[in-house]
């Protein structure tokens, strides 16, 4: 409320969904569970609330599959799956984070298929900031806030969040 200008236009994040355990702790990945319909109007509530407050959601590939290990055939199947099951509901978006971070930009048929499906803004996993911009395509990295960034793996991660400042110490104990 003391900063109305922090962000343009509402602007929060963006939300990467796989599809494969459903979105948003429902089972949405169950179409022909008895409850699907209220799994359904649950996640679309969520959703809305959430594009209501200024967030924003990208794929993250259905099955979330390493590219070392994925065939055409997994990618094209994990795809459309996200496009039917996770993009019916939460509409179309023009974000793609590569499954593990794992950048695609030097295989031109995957990247040519993200494409024809409308993504426009490509996200990988790095500690540098890169960020490529060409025609019809942006490609950049993102730090990984994860578990890793929070045990010191990545060395940049502090200067977005001292992992001391977060750490529950109760938690901490149980994990050494």
């Amino acid at each position: 409320a003391r900063h109305p200008d922090f962000s343009f236009h509402n602007a929060r994040g963006i939300i990467g969904l796989t599809g494969y355990n459903g979105i948003f702790g429902y089972d949405t990945h169950k179409p022909s569970s008895n409850n699907y319909a209220i799994q359904l109007t649950e996640a679309k509530k969520i959703t809305q609330k959430l594009k209501d407050l200024g967030w924003e959601f990208a794929s993250h590939s259905y099955f979330q599959v390493s590219r070392k290990t994925q065939s055409k055939q997994t990618f094209e199947a994990s795809e459309k799956r996200w496009l039917k099951e996770v993009g019916s509901i939460v509409g179309n978006t023009s974000y793609y984070i590569f499954p593990f971070g794992e950048s695609w930009d030097e295989n031109p048929a995957r990247m040519h298929s993200l494409k024809v499906m409308g993504y426009k803004y490509f996200f990988g996993v790095s500690q540098v900031n890169r960020i490529a911009i060409k025609p019809g395509e942006v490609m950049m990295e993102r730090f990984p806030m994860d578990g890793g960034a929070l045990r010191k793996k990545y060395a940049g991660g502090k200067i977005y969040v001292d992992p001391a400042d977060v750490w529950d110490s109760l938690r901490l104990a149980k994990i050494k």
